[in-house]
Protein backbone atom coordinates (compact mmCIF):
# COMPACT_ATOMS: atom_id res chain seq x y z
CA UNK A 1 0.00 0.00 0.00
CA UNK A 2 2.88 2.21 0.74
CA UNK A 3 4.76 1.52 -2.54
CA UNK A 4 1.77 1.87 -4.89
CA UNK A 5 -1.50 3.37 -3.28
CA UNK A 6 -3.17 0.46 -3.81
CA UNK A 7 -3.16 -3.57 -3.21
CA UNK A 8 -1.37 -4.68 -6.87
CA UNK A 9 -3.57 -7.58 -6.86
CA UNK A 10 -6.87 -9.40 -6.03
CA UNK A 11 -6.81 -11.21 -2.40
CA UNK A 12 -9.22 -13.53 -1.07
CA UNK A 13 -9.63 -14.54 2.24
CA UNK A 14 -11.17 -17.80 3.29
CA UNK A 15 -12.07 -19.10 6.69
CA UNK A 16 -12.89 -22.14 8.06
CA UNK A 17 -13.96 -23.46 11.04
CA UNK A 18 -13.76 -27.37 10.46
CA UNK A 19 -10.21 -27.76 10.67
CA UNK A 20 -10.23 -30.02 13.77
CA UNK A 21 -12.37 -32.60 12.71
CA UNK A 22 -10.60 -32.82 8.94
CA UNK A 23 -12.56 -30.27 7.16
CA UNK A 24 -15.15 -32.39 5.98
CA UNK A 25 -17.23 -29.71 3.92
CA UNK A 26 -14.24 -27.58 2.37
CA UNK A 27 -14.05 -29.70 -0.57
CA UNK A 28 -17.95 -29.39 -1.39
CA UNK A 29 -17.64 -25.26 -0.90
CA UNK A 30 -14.04 -24.99 -2.79
CA UNK A 31 -15.64 -27.43 -5.35
CA UNK A 32 -19.03 -25.30 -5.72
CA UNK A 33 -17.09 -21.86 -5.84
CA UNK A 34 -14.17 -23.02 -7.53
CA UNK A 35 -14.20 -19.81 -10.02
CA UNK A 36 -14.40 -17.07 -7.15
CA UNK A 37 -11.19 -18.59 -5.82
CA UNK A 38 -9.36 -19.04 -8.82
CA UNK A 39 -6.03 -18.23 -7.77
CA UNK A 40 -2.22 -17.66 -8.35
CA UNK A 41 -1.17 -18.71 -4.69
CA UNK A 42 -2.63 -20.08 -1.56
CA UNK A 43 -1.08 -18.45 1.31
CA UNK A 44 -1.91 -20.64 4.94
CA UNK A 45 -1.72 -19.02 8.20
CA UNK A 46 -0.74 -22.43 9.66
CA UNK A 47 3.31 -22.16 10.46
CA UNK A 48 5.43 -21.70 13.77
CA UNK A 49 7.58 -18.48 14.83
CA UNK A 50 10.92 -19.97 16.66
CA UNK A 51 12.20 -18.25 19.70
CA UNK A 52 14.24 -16.00 17.81
CA UNK A 53 11.25 -14.71 15.63
CA UNK A 54 12.44 -16.44 11.97
CA UNK A 55 9.37 -16.95 10.78
CA UNK A 56 9.56 -20.89 9.36
CA UNK A 57 7.82 -20.78 5.98
CA UNK A 58 6.52 -24.28 5.58
CA UNK A 59 5.83 -25.72 1.96
CA UNK A 60 3.40 -28.80 2.72
CA UNK A 61 1.71 -30.49 5.03
CA UNK A 62 1.18 -34.39 5.82
CA UNK A 63 -2.15 -36.04 5.57
CA UNK A 64 -3.94 -37.78 8.13
CA UNK A 65 -5.64 -41.30 8.41
CA UNK A 66 -8.07 -41.32 11.92
CA UNK A 67 -9.57 -44.70 12.95
CA UNK A 68 -11.21 -46.83 15.77
CA UNK A 69 -10.39 -50.39 16.49
CA UNK A 70 -12.96 -51.99 19.10
CA UNK A 71 -12.26 -55.67 20.36
CA UNK A 72 -15.15 -57.50 21.45
CA UNK A 73 -15.08 -60.21 24.40
CA UNK A 74 -18.04 -61.40 26.75
CA UNK A 75 -21.58 -60.01 26.43
CA UNK A 76 -20.95 -57.41 29.78
CA UNK A 77 -18.25 -56.81 32.06
CA UNK A 78 -17.68 -59.94 34.18
CA UNK A 79 -16.07 -60.81 37.19
CA UNK A 80 -12.02 -61.20 36.57
CA UNK A 81 -11.89 -64.42 38.20
CA UNK A 82 -13.02 -66.10 35.23
CA UNK A 83 -9.90 -64.70 32.99
CA UNK A 84 -8.86 -68.51 33.78
CA UNK A 85 -11.86 -69.31 31.16
CA UNK A 86 -12.72 -65.74 29.29
CA UNK A 87 -10.06 -63.75 26.90
CA UNK A 88 -10.38 -60.39 28.01
CA UNK A 89 -10.39 -58.28 25.14
CA UNK A 90 -7.59 -55.51 26.87
CA UNK A 91 -4.99 -57.82 26.00
CA UNK A 92 -6.26 -59.02 22.67
CA UNK A 93 -5.92 -55.41 21.86
CA UNK A 94 -2.59 -54.81 23.36
CA UNK A 95 -1.33 -57.80 20.86
CA UNK A 96 -3.81 -56.55 17.72
CA UNK A 97 -1.09 -52.89 18.96
CA UNK A 98 1.99 -54.92 18.52
CA UNK A 99 1.41 -56.06 15.43
CA UNK A 100 0.88 -52.25 14.04
CA UNK A 101 4.06 -50.53 14.82
CA UNK A 102 7.83 -51.87 15.87
CA UNK A 103 8.97 -49.65 18.88
CA UNK A 104 12.78 -50.67 18.16
CA UNK A 105 13.24 -49.28 15.00
CA UNK A 106 9.48 -46.68 14.45
CA UNK A 107 8.42 -48.39 11.42
CA UNK A 108 4.97 -49.48 10.49
CA UNK A 109 4.54 -53.18 10.32
CA UNK A 110 1.47 -52.93 8.32
CA UNK A 111 1.95 -54.96 4.93
CA UNK A 112 2.27 -52.53 1.59
CA UNK A 113 1.88 -49.09 4.05
CA UNK A 114 5.07 -47.72 2.41
CA UNK A 115 4.71 -48.89 -0.57
CA UNK A 116 3.56 -45.05 -2.17
CA UNK A 117 6.47 -43.15 -0.07
CA UNK A 118 8.76 -41.59 -2.48
CA UNK A 119 12.08 -40.97 -1.96
CA UNK A 120 13.19 -36.88 -1.05
CA UNK A 121 15.22 -35.37 -3.44
CA UNK A 122 18.86 -33.74 -3.03
CA UNK A 123 17.35 -30.48 -3.05
CA UNK A 124 14.83 -31.46 -0.29
CA UNK A 125 17.52 -33.17 1.56
CA UNK A 126 20.00 -30.42 1.61
CA UNK A 127 17.63 -28.19 2.88
CA UNK A 128 16.19 -30.43 5.68
CA UNK A 129 20.08 -30.56 6.52
CA UNK A 130 20.52 -27.06 6.61
CA UNK A 131 17.65 -26.13 8.59
CA UNK A 132 18.00 -24.24 12.07
CA UNK A 133 16.39 -26.75 15.00
CA UNK A 134 16.75 -25.82 18.49
CA UNK A 135 17.21 -29.54 19.71
CA UNK A 136 17.30 -28.39 23.76
CA UNK A 137 14.59 -26.09 23.77
CA UNK A 138 12.24 -28.33 21.74
CA UNK A 139 13.34 -31.41 24.78
CA UNK A 140 12.33 -28.58 27.34
CA UNK A 141 9.08 -27.47 26.18
CA UNK A 142 8.17 -30.99 26.16
CA UNK A 143 9.70 -31.91 29.17
CA UNK A 144 11.62 -35.07 27.25
CA UNK A 145 15.49 -35.99 27.96
CA UNK A 146 15.44 -37.80 24.90
CA UNK A 147 14.21 -38.16 20.86
CA UNK A 148 12.23 -41.40 19.83
CA UNK A 149 14.62 -44.08 19.09
CA UNK A 150 17.77 -41.77 20.37
CA UNK A 151 17.70 -40.11 16.87
CA UNK A 152 20.08 -37.08 15.98
CA UNK A 153 19.00 -33.94 15.08
CA UNK A 154 18.89 -34.20 11.72
CA UNK A 155 16.86 -37.65 12.12
CA UNK A 156 13.96 -36.00 14.05
CA UNK A 157 13.63 -33.09 11.35
CA UNK A 158 13.78 -35.16 8.51
CA UNK A 159 10.32 -37.50 10.41
CA UNK A 160 8.89 -34.56 11.19
CA UNK A 161 8.53 -33.27 7.81
CA UNK A 162 8.80 -36.34 5.64
CA UNK A 163 7.60 -39.44 7.26
CA UNK A 164 4.57 -41.28 8.27
CA UNK A 165 3.88 -42.19 11.96
CA UNK A 166 1.88 -44.54 13.36
CA UNK A 167 -0.13 -42.64 16.53
CA UNK A 168 -1.96 -44.14 19.85
CA UNK A 169 -4.56 -41.36 20.50
CA UNK A 170 -6.32 -42.95 23.27
CA UNK A 171 -6.85 -45.98 24.54
CA UNK A 172 -10.08 -47.08 26.77
CA UNK A 173 -11.26 -50.28 28.32
CA UNK A 174 -12.36 -51.69 32.17
CA UNK A 175 -12.48 -49.91 34.88
CA UNK A 176 -10.46 -46.91 35.56
CA UNK A 177 -12.08 -44.54 38.42
CA UNK A 178 -10.47 -44.71 41.85
CA UNK A 179 -10.28 -47.74 43.72
CA UNK A 180 -10.85 -51.10 42.72
CA UNK A 181 -13.73 -52.82 40.87
CA UNK A 182 -12.21 -56.40 39.51
CA UNK A 183 -13.49 -57.01 36.46
CA UNK A 184 -13.09 -58.83 33.13
CA UNK A 185 -13.94 -56.24 30.56
CA UNK A 186 -16.82 -56.70 27.39
CA UNK A 187 -14.44 -54.47 25.28
CA UNK A 188 -11.38 -52.76 24.64
CA UNK A 189 -11.27 -50.12 22.15
CA UNK A 190 -7.99 -47.77 20.83
CA UNK A 191 -7.85 -44.22 18.77
CA UNK A 192 -5.35 -44.17 15.94
CA UNK A 193 -3.95 -41.78 13.88
CA UNK A 194 -1.69 -42.23 11.45
CA UNK A 195 0.22 -38.89 9.28
CA UNK A 196 0.85 -39.60 5.76
CA UNK A 197 3.04 -38.12 2.69
CA UNK A 198 2.45 -37.47 -0.49
CA UNK A 199 0.80 -40.20 -2.51
CA UNK A 200 -0.63 -41.87 0.57
CA UNK A 201 -4.61 -41.94 0.48
CA UNK A 202 -5.81 -42.82 3.57
CA UNK A 203 -8.92 -44.92 1.89
CA UNK A 204 -6.39 -47.05 0.28
CA UNK A 205 -4.59 -46.90 3.60
CA UNK A 206 -6.82 -48.08 5.72
CA UNK A 207 -7.96 -50.82 3.44
CA UNK A 208 -4.30 -52.00 4.01
CA UNK A 209 -5.06 -51.33 7.62
CA UNK A 210 -8.01 -53.57 7.41
CA UNK A 211 -6.79 -56.12 5.21
CA UNK A 212 -3.56 -56.27 7.40
CA UNK A 213 -5.38 -57.04 10.42
CA UNK A 214 -8.04 -59.80 8.86
CA UNK A 215 -5.04 -61.60 7.75
CA UNK A 216 -3.80 -61.65 11.45
CA UNK A 217 -7.18 -63.63 12.54
CA UNK A 218 -8.83 -60.65 13.91
CA UNK A 219 -12.16 -61.12 12.10
CA UNK A 220 -15.23 -58.78 12.22
CA UNK A 221 -17.30 -60.63 14.24
CA UNK A 222 -14.83 -60.13 17.02
CA UNK A 223 -12.91 -56.52 15.75
CA UNK A 224 -14.75 -54.37 14.74
CA UNK A 225 -12.41 -51.50 12.82
CA UNK A 226 -13.77 -48.34 11.88
CA UNK A 227 -12.66 -45.00 9.44
CA UNK A 228 -13.25 -41.94 11.32
CA UNK A 229 -11.97 -39.46 8.78
CA UNK A 230 -9.11 -38.73 6.55
CA UNK A 231 -7.08 -35.84 4.75
CA UNK A 232 -4.16 -36.52 1.67
CA UNK A 233 -0.90 -34.96 2.05
CA UNK A 234 0.64 -32.19 0.05
CA UNK A 235 3.91 -30.25 -0.59
CA UNK A 236 4.10 -27.10 -3.31
CA UNK A 237 7.80 -27.85 -5.00
CA UNK A 238 10.56 -26.10 -3.67
CA UNK A 239 10.98 -24.45 -7.65
CA UNK A 240 7.26 -23.00 -7.36
CA UNK A 241 7.95 -19.39 -8.54
CA UNK A 242 6.18 -17.79 -5.46
CA UNK A 243 8.55 -18.94 -3.11
CA UNK A 244 11.11 -16.40 -3.42
CA UNK A 245 8.94 -13.89 -3.56
CA UNK A 246 7.46 -14.88 -0.36
CA UNK A 247 10.40 -15.54 1.58
CA UNK A 248 11.96 -12.19 0.97
CA UNK A 249 8.47 -10.33 2.34
CA UNK A 250 8.76 -11.96 5.52
CA UNK A 251 12.75 -11.17 5.84
CA UNK A 252 11.49 -7.96 5.80
CA UNK A 253 9.01 -8.49 8.89
CA UNK A 254 10.47 -11.05 10.91
CA UNK A 255 13.61 -11.32 11.96
CA UNK A 256 14.64 -14.03 10.00
CA UNK A 257 12.95 -17.23 7.53
CA UNK A 258 13.70 -21.11 7.70
CA UNK A 259 12.15 -22.78 4.65
CA UNK A 260 10.48 -26.21 5.61
CA UNK A 261 10.11 -28.78 3.44
CA UNK A 262 6.73 -29.96 5.13
CA UNK A 263 5.02 -29.04 8.70
CA UNK A 264 4.53 -31.96 10.57
CA UNK A 265 0.87 -31.29 11.21
CA UNK A 266 -2.30 -31.36 8.59
CA UNK A 267 -4.11 -29.33 6.87
CA UNK A 268 -6.92 -29.73 3.39
CA UNK A 269 -4.04 -28.05 1.64
CA UNK A 270 -4.55 -30.64 -1.38
CA UNK A 271 -7.98 -29.40 -1.46
CA UNK A 272 -6.45 -26.18 -3.61
CA UNK A 273 -4.53 -28.29 -5.68
CA UNK A 274 -7.03 -30.80 -6.08
CA UNK A 275 -9.87 -28.74 -7.05
CA UNK A 276 -8.15 -25.35 -8.16
CA UNK A 277 -4.39 -26.71 -9.48
CA UNK A 278 -2.98 -24.24 -7.16
CA UNK A 279 -0.33 -24.86 -4.77
CA UNK A 280 0.14 -23.56 -0.97
CA UNK A 281 2.71 -21.96 1.13
CA UNK A 282 2.72 -21.86 4.92
CA UNK A 283 3.85 -18.40 6.94
CA UNK A 284 4.63 -18.90 10.69
CA UNK A 285 1.90 -17.19 13.08
CA UNK A 286 1.77 -19.20 16.51
CA UNK A 287 5.11 -19.92 19.00
CA UNK A 288 6.20 -23.85 20.00
CA UNK A 289 4.96 -23.32 23.53
CA UNK A 290 1.21 -22.46 22.17
CA UNK A 291 0.18 -25.45 24.20
CA UNK A 292 -1.27 -27.05 20.65
CA UNK A 293 -4.24 -29.68 21.60
CA UNK A 294 -3.28 -29.22 25.02
CA UNK A 295 -5.21 -27.12 27.90
CA UNK A 296 -4.87 -23.45 27.62
CA UNK A 297 -3.63 -23.23 24.12
CA UNK A 298 -3.10 -19.62 22.79
CA UNK A 299 -1.72 -17.39 19.88
CA UNK A 300 0.07 -14.51 19.85
CA UNK A 301 -2.24 -11.43 17.99
CA UNK A 302 0.96 -9.81 17.18
CA UNK A 303 2.13 -12.86 15.07
CA UNK A 304 -1.37 -12.95 13.57
CA UNK A 305 -0.60 -9.16 12.52
CA UNK A 306 2.96 -9.52 11.18
CA UNK A 307 1.62 -13.06 8.93
CA UNK A 308 -0.92 -11.04 7.75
Amino acid sequence: MQETGDVPCNIKFLVEGEEEIGSPNLIKYVQRYKEKFKSNLVIWESGYVDKDDRAIISLGQKGILNVEIKVHGPSRDVHSSLAVAIENPAWRLLHLLSLLYDSNDGKILIKGWYDEVTSLSKQELQLIANEPFNEEAFKKEYGISSFIKGQSSYEIKKALATEPSCNISGLVTGYTNKGVKTILPSTATVKMDFRLVPNMDPKIQFNKLVKYLRSKGYSEKDVTINYLSGEPSFRTPLNNEYVKMIVDSASKIFDGVILNVSSSGTGPMYVFKDILNVDSICIGSTILPNKMHSPNEYTNLDLLKKMY
